[in-house]
């Protein structure tokens, strides 16, 4: 079984009082991921249910979309990626609320960095332990996945955003 993700049954447009509130907040710290599938909400409903969780990013919403004018990704999929992490405080968390969903589902996926990190060989944690990451913000880099080293980053680069967490 997984600890990674819950489904929950909640009508959003519906205000939570403070004990479900502290129960979302203990699945959210829990599950990492919360689902809440055939919902209908206003952009305030969405709002509200994210500052159950936390903090809301002052201007963070934002259209992502291949299909709609004016979305931020109309190329299509983006590459695995974590948003806001080349920030000095990357966000909690990520709201996505789907408005068009395509037959057989999204091309979204997301992954359990805190459970994998918690499988990692005793050897390979003590290797990356104390060990940072620089995170780099370039929409310009056309090299997908591969594998890159700072040294190799783009002229256009250095002014892109960037931050160093550690691995762990």
């Amino acid at each position: 079984t997984t600890s990674f993700g819950a489904v929950l049954e909640l009508d959003l447009r519906d205000p939570l009082d403070p004990a479900q509130q502290r129960e979302l907040q203990e699945v959210f710290a829990a599950r990492h991921l919360l689902l809440f599938s055939e919902q209908d909400i206003s952009f305030e409903d969405q709002v509200r249910v994210v500052g159950y969780l936390g903090p809301v990013l002052a201007g963070g919403a934002e259209w992502v979309s291949n299909v709609r004018e004016g979305g931020l990704v109309p190329e299509g999929a983006l590459l695995f990626h974590s948003d806001f992490i080349f920030t000095a405080e990357p966000s909690l968390g990520l709201c996505l609320y789907a408005t068009e969903v395509p037959p057989g589902g999204s091309p979204t996926n997301f992954a359990d960095a805190v459970g994998a990190a918690g499988r990692l060989p005793p050897e390979l944690r003590a290797r990356v332990q104390g060990r940072q990451a620089l995170n780099v913000f370039d929409l310009s880099d056309q090299r997908g996945d591969a594998r890159f080293r700072e040294a190799t980053l783009g002229p256009e680069t250095p002014l892109s955003p960037r931050y160093a967490h550690p691995v762990l």
